[in-house]
């Protein structure tokens, strides 16, 4: 069901993408590559009989070139995920299952991707590994983030999240900083989700620092499952890339409206 309702959010998602931008296509008139515009947002004159032609050689068609990329790119993903859907599940997906507004709210809502830097922790890494111009701790955070980019979101790790928790102890309330393993955007969502790879908790002691970090996500505000995801295995296992996809497909589907 997760799967199901997490391809019909992206399809939506995408769907609504469209409506926000020009469509077009490439054409050759003359022998000269142009690009063409049949479609504006807010703009009822430009029709597929009334198209707007740039040779993609001068300014402007440079520059709508570049917009009409970005639509076929998209309009591309639309279809692939249609041809997905058909293959498994019959009927219309919900047109509405994106919402422009949702986790408009949200303490790490999409808007604020932009503004967070990968690998802000100061603790050192031991024979760090470096994939994508990103450095990791482990293989298992390498996986992690492939995976991640298979399923279409951009990821960054150990960005710096400061926020504020009460003790459950005192009551008082103390700063917490927070350095997920890794950060991945959801725009169909519009927020960030988190993601920890607790990697030897049969480890005594790492089990119970990893138990005071989820604790600290906890304590600040972020739910487990939603906000938060963790991936708990032993020492020296590895990543099961359908239970990770499950998880992350199970969490994104949390934030959609009950």
């Amino acid at each position: 069901m997760d799967t199901r309702r997490h391809l019909e959010l992206k399809i939506s998602y995408y769907r609504h993408l469209l409506t926000q931008m020009p469509h077009g296509g490439f054409v050759s008139i003359g022998g000269k590559r142009t690009v063409q515009v049949f479609y504006i947002p807010g703009c009822p004159e430009v029709t597929r009989n009334h198209k707007k032609r740039f040779r993609v050689d001068t300014k402007a068609g440079a520059l709508w070139s570049e917009k009409i990329l970005r639509y076929l790119e998209v309009k591309k993903k639309l279809d692939d995920l249609m041809k997905e859907w058909r293959m498994y599940y019959a009927g219309n997906p919900n047109a509405d299952a994106y919402s422009a507004s949702m986790n408009s709210e949200a303490k790490l809502s999409a808007g604020k991707w932009e503004s967070l830097r990968s690998e802000q922790n100061s603790i050192s890494r031991n024979s760090p590994m470096v994939y994508k111009g990103q450095h990791f701790r482990s293989k298992n955070e390498i996986i992690a983030c492939q995976i991640i980019e298979e399923m279409g979101y951009q990821f960054k790790t150990e960005v710096e999240i400061r926020d504020v928790a009460m003790d459950r102890k005192t009551g008082n309330m103390r700063e917490v900083l927070l350095f997920p393993d890794v950060s991945f955007l959801v725009p169909e969502i519009n927020k960030i989700v988190m993601l920890e790879i607790d990697g030897a908790m049969d480890n005594d002691d790492y089990r119970v620092k990893a138990e005071m970090r989820r604790k600290n996500y906890i304590e600040s505000g972020f739910e487990e499952g939603r906000d938060v995801l963790f991936y708990r295995i032993s020492s020296g296992g590895g990543i099961d890339a359908d239970t990770l996809r499950e998880i992350i497909e199970h969490g994104i589907v949390r934030n959609l409206p009950r």
